[in-house]
């Protein structure tokens, strides 16, 4: 499996304990498209949000953070070839947009293997 990318919701700050979050939204990964993606352009001088995702663990990107994130999925999308490729970029897209517009309270989680 690849890197799920999730839209989350977080809730109310309690007294004690973690911040609860809900997943309002997820692109499935199952087929290694956007870690293949992330792959090709790692590194490249010119990503250095999308640098920030670990293939293999867990990454929060919020605030100023997803506004960078979406500047650089251009570049990603020069990678992408097939239509499978195209629509998961595209996907992604949609998703980060609706964090943008709720950027309080939303951030993205990319979950690795």
């Amino acid at each position: 499996m690849g890197v799920n990318v999730e839209l989350r919701h977080q809730g109310a700050k309690p007294r004690k304990g973690r911040t609860p979050t809900t997943t309002v939204e997820m692109v499935v990964d199952a087929d290694d498209i956007f870690s293949g993606l992330l792959n090709k352009c790692y590194q490249s001088g010119r990503t250095p949000t999308l640098d920030k995702i670990d293939p293999y663990a867990n990454t929060i990107i919020r605030g100023s953070d997803v506004n960078a994130f979406i500047q650089e999925l251009p570049i990603l999308e020069k990678y992408a070839r097939t239509a499978p490729e195209k629509r998961q970029i595209a996907r992604i897209e949609t998703m980060s947009r609706k964090c943008l517009a709720k950027i309080e309270d939303h951030h993205l989680h990319f979950v690795g293997d």
